[in-house]
């Protein structure tokens, strides 16, 4: 498996995200026992390649992770009409 997407609410990502990659390897190691295995969680706003790995995130002193638009979006938005 590639990849596989979850939507989580930006207070989710620190509960959620350990337990996902949890399941993905346990499942991993399940059909390819001899095989090392890890996986890479990635965090974005909006789907594109430029997303946040999970481990370099940065966060608020609230705990909410800091999450920008890319720029393509921030571009979209700003030449966009109400």
């Amino acid at each position: 498996m590639d990849e596989v997407l979850y939507y989580l609410y930006p207070d989710e990502l620190r509960t959620h995200i350990p337990i996902i990659e949890k399941c993905m390897i346990d499942g991993m190691r399940v059909a390819t026992p001899h095989v090392r295995v890890g996986v890479e969680s990635s965090c974005m706003l909006h789907w594109d390649k430029g997303a946040i790995e999970f481990s370099k995130m940065k966060w608020t002193e609230d705990g909410l992770p800091v999450l920008e638009e890319p720029p393509y979006v921030t571009e979209v938005l700003a030449t966009a009409k109400p």
